[in-house]
This record gives structure tokens, sequence and C-alpha cells, in this order.
């Protein structure tokens, strides 16, 4: 990576310099994002919540999992560490934060929770979700490429790829089909020596979606008509497969926890929204009933969120469970000021 590409980020070209992430992250969002025309301020926004939690006295050792994913081979790697790292920010911040990872004792690199709050006396655990993106976004990534190489085949000029869609276009309905439909898109493409005269349409799971490859000459606009009673119960599925997935590292004596989603600025076209997440939560703790330590689902939301004295601050939505609380002696109404919290209708 040109190292003046980093040079903008202060807390990041630091750790850069340490040396042991250049060599051991090839770093491929950061290298794609960092000084680019696609970074629309992620790198910043992570550079800064880094930069504040170091200065309030977390050193590298209590963020090695959050600084080894901003430097990440893996494209979700950024994801988890822009995530992660708004979401530690707010609750040091909030004066909640007591650890970053919990147990405190885990053998591994990643424990399965990403912070221990201090409430009281009374520890509740917490992990971090990233609530951005959408099926469609990642299938247009993966044909991005394609479009791009069968652009230079023909010497066409750079081309524009957009969608219009009739379904829903959650990442579960199109992550599994993600490569299915990327290698018949590329099939269909491959009949054509220069810019489709029609979209190419391709059909994932009851959702139609119609993609058109023309010349790029300016922006491009995505549309659709959603489902969004399939959308909801998509939302319902993965938040309860977090819940599962987290509530199975708690035995009894252990502490209750709450699921967190982070939404950063400017993923509106996220899967889960604050509608979404609002009827999922209500679905999964009001009618069918949440596990038995699950504390809360909370929204952290800076796409929603006001600035303040020039800050951006988030809009945070929750829904708790009262009977966890009171099993667990968390002081519910306390906790819920804290974080500055509203809850969902």
């Amino acid at each position: 990576m040109p190292h003046h590409d980093l040079s903008r980020y202060p807390a990041i070209n630091g750790l850069y310099d340490s040396g042991d992430n250049a060599t051991r992250y090839p770093a491929s969002r950061l290298r794609f994002l960092a000084g680019s025309e696609y970074d629309l301020g992620s790198v910043g926004e992570v550079d800064a919540a880094l930069a504040a939690l170091l200065a309030a006295g977390l050193d590298l050792d209590d963020l090695a999992e959050q600084t080894h994913a901003i430097f990440g081979s893996e494209w979700n790697d950024w994801a988890k560490a822009r995530t992660e790292l708004r979401g530690l920010e707010y609750l040091n911040a909030r004066g909640l934060l007591s650890a970053c990872g919990w147990p405190e004792n885990w053998r591994g690199d990643s424990p399965p929770f990403d912070a221990k709050l201090v409430h009281g006396t009374v520890p509740v655990v917490a992990d971090f979700k990233p609530a951005m993106g959408n099926g469609l976004d990642l299938l247009l990534e993966s044909i991005r490429p394609e479009v791009d190489a069968w652009a230079v085949q023909h010497r066409l000029p750079r081309a524009a790829v957009e969608a219009h869609y009739l379904g829903t276009v959650t990442q579960p309905r199109l992550g599994r089909a993600r490569q299915e439909l990327r290698r018949e898109f590329a099939d269909q493409l491959a009949h054509h020596r220069g810019f489709p005269g029609r979209p190419i349409t391709l059909q994932a799971r009851g959702t139609e979606i119609a993609v058109t490859v023309r010349a790029a000459d300016g922006g491009t606009v995505s549309s659709g008509a959603v489902g969004v009673a399939q959308q909801v119960d998509d939302v319902v599925q993965v938040v309860e497969r977090h819940i599962n997935s987290k509530g199975r590292h708690l035995g009894r004596g252990d502490p209750c926890f709450l699921l967190i989603y982070v939404r950063p600025n400017g993923c509106g076209g996220s899967d889960i929204s604050d509608y979404n997440l609002q009827l999922a939560s209500q679905e999964l703790m009001l009618r069918r009933g949440g596990h038995d330590k699950l504390l809360g689902i909370l929204f952290f939301d800076w796409t929603g969120g006001q600035y303040r004295d020039e800050v951006l601050v988030p809009s945070i939505r929750s829904r708790f469970d009262v009977e966890v609380a009171r099993n667990h002696d968390v002081d519910l109404r306390g906790l819920r000021t804290r974080l500055h919290a509203v809850e969902f209708p």
C-alpha cells in the first residue's frame, strides 16, 4: 500500500508504521478505500474512533482484534473494524466500557463477546453486529470485476452498472446465490461485444433483478420494489441466529448480554434498519420469547443521528427484556439513561 494513502489518518498511519500490521495483514479493503473516490468517510470514521479509544487509555493489546481487522485480508474485516470500534467508542464515551472482549481469559483470537460493560455492580456483556450493506450491493460488488474485464476485452469505455429489482434483496436471500448469479451474469454478458441494448435478467429465490450495463456518463441509481414482510422475516432469521450463537456461550452464573447492531454514517440502504429491527426484535422478544440471557437488542445508528456542536451523535434505539433484567439485578432504567437509548415502539 502506498504510504501516502494513510497520511491523512494519524491513528491508522501510526499503527501501520509500527511494522507488524504492514507485513502480516494485506489490508485489501483499506488499500481499496484509502485515498480513493470510494472512501465516503469510513476511513476517517475508523481513524477517529481508534484515536478516541487510544486517547482514553486503551492500548493496542486491548484493541488487537479490531486493529487486526483494519488491516485484514477479508472484505468483511473492514466492516468488523468499523462496527466494533464505533460501538466500543460509544460505550466508552458513556462511561460504560469495562473491558474489550469477554471472557477476559479467552484463549483464541476472537472472544464470543466484544465488550464487558460496567453498570453498578452487575456485569453485562455485549456483542456488536454490522448493520450495513444488503444483498443487492454484494451482488453488484461481485459482478463489477466481470464487467471491467469484459469492457477491457472489447475495448469499450468504462462501464456503469445499475440494477432494478422486484422482490427481496437482503443478504440472506441473495448471499448464498451470489456466486451462481455472478457466473450466470458473466455468461450472458459474454454474448455481447458492445453494451447490451437491454438489461441482463437474473432470478434468485423469487426475486427478479434486471442489471443494466452501459457507458459511464455520471452516477448510477439502483432501485426496486421490495416485499416488506419477507424482508422483515429475513432480518428475524439473522437476528435469531445471532442470539443463539451468542447465547450458547453463556451458562449458569454468567452475565446477561446485549446484542448491538451498529449502522455507521452513510449506510442507509442496509438490510437492518430502524424499522426492520423494531419489528424483528418485537417478534423475537415479545412473541417467541428471547434467550433467557438476552437483556436487549440495541441499534446504534449514526446514519439516523444528529449533529450536536459539529459532532454526529448516533440515534440509540432499544428493546429490553424486563424479566431478564430483574433476574440478573440489572438497573434497567439507569442503563437506558446512560446509553441515551429510546425504546422501540
